[in-house]
């Protein structure tokens, strides 16, 4: 296993180091707001049409302090990249005039009825690039973005939106928070994977353990879903530790654990990528 996760590291790292600088592309959100979305941008070298990976970053945004792509972000772009796949990284936050919403008592953008919108623009402008398979996107995210990524394909939010083209062909989501999207009696319409973490005490596991549960009650779409043991909040993190942090969803400021399990982080990848190149097949 130590030779393994070595081996993984030295891997991921040298594709980052070789990886192009991703181009920044402008996305009209359809969104009430009519926000003007940056996207981040990673394509083959190859012009014809590819599958594309949509990205939705957590509450602290996708761009550090200093202005980059943050590294679990950037990780899975060059990883992704490498595939041949397109990747599009979203940021819903900056061009709104705020970077992260971690600690925010009243958010100023919900994961469950304002980012899908976000959501659904960037697909729409993928849809329309000659490079991109349009029948082959597929979205992803982690934390506030995962959560954007259960509502985005949701029953209820498809006709909310009205959207009436091809749609998105599989989702990926690591550790969503799925207390709220469950009592909406959440139906999934397409294949869902979900990646949670077993001591994660800022989105823990269990609610979505139960809402994969009763979504498949109601007739959703497939859902497959792993649970790391020993492994919280972030655990894909490519660098780093566990770490204590102030967290606030909207019913008081509380103490969480977040930060990288790479053992975890050593299966998730895999398995992630297993079930993206399976439904791109």
């Amino acid at each position: 296993m130590r030779l393994f996760l070595v081996s993984l590291t030295l891997l991921l790292a040298a594709g980052a180091a070789q990886a192009a600088e991703p181009a920044q592309v402008q996305i009209q959100s359809l969104h009430r707001d009519k926000a003007v979305l940056t996207g981040y941008l990673l394509r083959p070298d190859s012009n014809s049409p590819a599958p594309a990976v949509l990205l939705l970053h957590g509450c602290s945004g996708p761009i550090t302090s200093k202005g980059q792509i943050a590294s679990r972000e950037r990780a899975w772009m060059n990883l992704f990249a490498s595939k041949g796949y397109v990747v599009l990284l979203l940021d819903s936050f900056n061009p709104r005039g705020f970077a992260s919403i971690c600690t925010n008592g009243q958010r100023p953008l919900t994961a469950e009825t304002d980012r899908p919108y976000d959501a659904y623009g960037a697909l729409g402008w993928l849809r329309a690039q000659s490079f991109v398979d349009g029948g082959k996107i597929a979205v992803m995210g982690w934390s506030h973005g995962a959560m954007t990524t259960l509502a985005t394909i949701s029953e209820g939010m498809i006709k909310q939106i009205g959207w009436t083209q091809p749609g998105f062909l599989t989702a990926v989501a690591f550790y969503p928070g799925c207390i709220e999207l469950n009592k909406t009696k959440y139906v999934n319409k397409l294949p869902l994977l979900m990646q949670l973490g077993e001591k994660d005490d800022w989105t823990p596991a269990k609610n979505c353990v139960a809402m994969a549960k009763a979504a498949a009650g109601r007739g959703a779409a497939p859902i497959e879903l792993d649970v790391y043991p020993g492994a919280y909040h972030a655990f894909d993190n490519p660098t780093g530790k566990v770490n204590a942090r102030k967290a606030n969803s909207g019913s008081g400021e509380r103490t969480v654990h977040s930060g990288a399990d790479p053992a975890a982080r050593a299966k998730a990848i895999p398995r992630t990528a297993d079930w993206l190149a399976k439904a791109f097949q």
